[in-house]
């Protein structure tokens, strides 16, 4: 089977980003059944259009280049819904503290192969880095960085977030399926 994957940019004009102190943007990926493919797939395409930035700030964290660039994946960027998809339950995955919304590719190409539509949600300034369509790249910001780890105020607002993130997505999920 084949995996689909799009990505949405998505302005929740109502609040702002506690970090850029502007309009706050959800960042998602639509994992999906897809049409077969007959070309193969790297992980790193998941970095598009900013797959260098990606490959040296993963690399500077100990992970091996070659193999990074290396790696296969069942998942295609932008291609056809299978009908299928349609009728799939929705599975939400918000990786938060650091994690970037795609690093779990393999467990959400297993998810859709089992019959479900995965939406992955971002957590830009928070994520250890983030990369927008447009080819922004946004690493964490040092305020997030610097949070100690028995900061439990700090970790409850970043929490808070990311529900409020979910909630949004979830209340706008009409539009982001469109």
């Amino acid at each position: 089977m084949t995996v689909g994957r799009k990505v949405f940019v998505f302005k929740d004009e109502s609040r702002n980003d506690p970090i850029s102190q502007e309009t706050r943007e959800v960042l998602i990926s639509i994992y999906y059944p897809s049409n077969p493919v007959e070309h193969e797939s790297k992980y790193i395409s998941l970095f598009e259009p900013n797959i260098s930035l990606d490959v040296d700030m993963l690399s500077n964290m100990g992970v091996d280049k070659d193999y990074i660039r290396n790696l296969d994946t069942k998942i295609h960027n932008d291609e056809r819904i299978d009908i299928i998809a349609r009728n799939c339950p929705i599975i939400f995955i918000a990786p938060a503290f650091g994690v970037v919304r795609d690093m779990y590719s393999f467990c959400v190409e297993h998810l859709v192969e089992c019959g479900f539509v995965v939406i992955t949600i971002g957590a830009t300034h928070e994520s250890i880095f983030s990369i927008f369509p447009d080819g922004r790249f946004v690493q964490q910001s040092k305020e997030i960085s610097e949070i100690d780890s028995v900061d439990i105020h700090s970790w409850k607002q970043l929490l808070k977030l990311r529900v409020e993130d979910m909630s949004w997505v979830l209340k706008n999920l009409d539009e982001v399926l469109d």
